[in-house]
């Protein structure tokens, strides 16, 4: 009887072994198929990419402090087409910059969101895709100008701001800059920059909580004092100031010292070695007071700008060839810039053999400084 007692045993136990064996065959292993899935997203997560802010400081999600440096474009309504896969790569490659800042214009006039949504949304698709695929951090600055007051169009910026914080909600290269420069007498950080803020951050929050969000101050992002001491209640956030060299000297560096001694963390989103019309005069000194400002406190910088348009601060040259691509189809001269009123005009070739789209090859006084800066400041 103990023996009969025995081999039923041994005949169970068999039985369950053979089901177990069985039912991984036949693929059947949930449990390691979940936790597979599961591990994606935690290394997503956790993701030494992901920026944070830390006091007045930017880290990494290794705690390694990050310092951010780069260019913009102008308005990718007219110069979407000079940011390609190869200009990026260079920039990366070779001028040692970390991100790139996309200027999507709201203005309803001009090819901005407000008049072509769909289009302005595609070109940023494509630009982001294009940085994340090389490892460059890229800011999506809603370009608020003409508007003044972000909250001018701010349903529309909300309804961008959600698809794209949806699309990108696991990826963390994407920064969201929600608002330019508020700008005007009658704009105000807290009847009108701050709670515009509060608004677009939780839409972006919902999507992708983790993600970086820079927000535009007062005056053409340059009081910063007031937003300093009326700090949102948010955190990972930075705020901005603008700075041209030949407009804004030690009464901005003051400021934003302030800042830093408040722990409130500020990002140069835009400058330029010109004065704030980005045309005219090239102010050399000034600039380097500035880059050697920037170094001593480890800010992060973008520069304006890169695109060929015809004024001083811009880094290409007028005559750098554009093709027709990037969904600019419409034109299909082998050659041709936009002046300073985004009209397009021909260029001549004095050959027959396609022009070389090296961007080194066609740098303005103002683009062979600047890529100085970016590499000697590694």
């Amino acid at each position: 009887m103990k023996k009969k007692a025995i081999i039923f045993a041994m005949l169970i136990l068999l039985v369950i072994v053979l089901g177990n064996f069985m039912d991984f065959k036949n693929g059947k292993n949930i449990q390691a198929q979940i936790t597979h899935e599961e591990q994606q997203k935690i290394d997503i997560i956790n993701s030494p990419k992901w920026l944070k802010t830390e006091g007045s400081q930017l880290k990494n999600g290794a705690g390694e402090y990050v310092q951010l440096k780069g260019l913009s474009s102008h308005g990718i309504q007219w110069y979407s087409n000079l940011i390609t896969y190869e200009n990026l790569e260079k920039l990366k490659n070779e001028w040692n910059t970390n991100v790139f800042r996309i200027a999507m214009y709201t203005d309803p006039n001009n090819g901005g969101y407000v008049y072509d949504s769909e289009e302005c949304t595609q070109k940023v698709y494509n630009i982001v895709d294009m940085a994340t695929k090389l490892d460059m951090y890229v800011i999506i600055d809603w370009h608020t100008l003409k508007d003044n007051n972000p909250k001018t169009y701010q349903s529309q910026s909300e309804e961008f701001f959600n698809k794209v914080s949806e699309k990108y909600a696991n990826n963390p290269y994407v920064i969201y800059e929600i608002c330019n420069e508020p700008n005007g007498k009658s704009v105000t950080w807290a009847n009108d920059v701050k709670p515009y803020a509060e608004n677009i951050i939780k839409v972006i929050r919902k999507n992708s909580p983790k993600s970086l969000i820079v927000v535009g101050t007062p005056n053409w992002c340059t009081d910063l004092t007031t937003v300093a001491d009326d700090p949102l209640n948010y955190d990972n956030v930075m705020y901005s100031c603008h700075f041209y060299a030949g407009s804004h000297g030690q009464n901005l560096q003051s400021q934003i010292d302030y800042c830093i001694n408040k722990n409130i963390p500020i990002i140069i989103s835009e400058c330029g070695i010109t004065d704030s019309s980005g045309n005219g005069k090239i102010y050399t000194e000034s600039f380097e007071n500035w880059m050697s400002y920037i170094e001593n406190k480890k800010l992060s910088w973008i520069y304006w700008s890169f695109c060929n348009k015809g004024e001083e601060s811009s880094v290409l040259r007028q005559d750098y060839p554009i093709k027709a691509d990037n969904n600019e189809t419409q034109y299909q001269a082998e050659n041709y810039y936009y002046d300073e009123y985004g009209n397009i005009h021909t260029v001549e070739e004095s050959n027959t053999q396609p022009a070389s789209t090296d961007i080194d090859e066609y740098l303005t006084e103002a683009g062979n400084i600047v890529k100085n800066y970016m590499i000697q400041n590694n």
